[in-house]
């Protein structure tokens, strides 16, 4: 493609129609080369082909001055509309310059991140169902299996992630406290915490809990408190 500064179309260096003509060519071959500027080199083509019309139409006779003043005074906006689509064209080129640049970089980011691998455990949200679902049953496991009085149930979530495998591997780290309710019991959620000095307990637990809902079956892979 041809740079815009390798596009030179002015009418004073060859006068008259013929002049007009020869810088159309040129610039139709310079507009045809971009599609950047082309509202300005169709105007810039409206004006040239106006000039050749009308300098077809000028008086050839008289003296030396008449056969070139009129085409020369008319040539002066017709450079200045090439000059203006030229500059038009430039200012395209390095715009759509910058864009490449820009999405070479973005480019670039994206091969310097560390892909993320098919079955890599990954974050999952804390009000998500299936993680709700896989911490009730762990709690359920711990309660059961617990020598104490009081049930316990979740105080808050420190981490939970989700990898897919055969099924649903919920990777869970949570705060649990120890509740005024005794296992009897059924549903802790209404169940305050003690606060009582020696009755307060506060642990740290670690679950890992399989889930295959489409054939309701979960188990209780790892427990692990302190």
């Amino acid at each position: 493609m041809a740079s815009p500064a390798s596009l030179p179309c002015s009418p004073l260096s060859s006068p008259g129609a013929a002049g007009a003509r020869s810088c159309l060519g040129k610039q139709t071959g310079a507009r045809a080369a971009s599609s950047v500027g082309k509202r300005s080199w169709r105007w810039c083509s409206v004006l040239l082909r106006r000039h050749a019309q009308e300098a077809d139409r000028a008086p050839r006779g008289g003296g030396r001055g008449a056969g070139r003043g009129r085409p020369a005074a008319r040539s002066r906006p017709h450079c200045r509309c090439v000059r203006r689509a030229r500059a038009t064209t430039r200012a395209g080129l390095l715009a759509a310059a910058a864009v490449l640049l820009l999405l070479a970089g973005a480019a670039l980011g994206a091969e310097q991140r560390p892909p993320m691998l098919v079955g890599a455990p990954a974050p999952v949200a804390h009000n998500d169902e299936g993680l709700q679902r896989a911490l009730r049953f762990a709690m359920a496991q711990y309660n059961r299996e617990s020598n104490d009085k009081y049930s316990s149930r979740v105080a808050r979530i420190i981490s939970a992630k989700r990898q897919i495998v055969a099924g649903i591997r919920y990777i869970i780290e949570v705060e649990i406290g120890r509740t005024n309710c005794p296992k009897s019991v059924p549903h802790l959620q209404d169940c305050a915490f003690h606060e009582a000095p020696g009755m307060a307990k506060r642990s740290t637990c670690n679950f890992v809990v399989y889930a295959v809902p489409w054939l309701n079956q979960t188990k209780l892979l790892k427990s692990t408190c302190q």
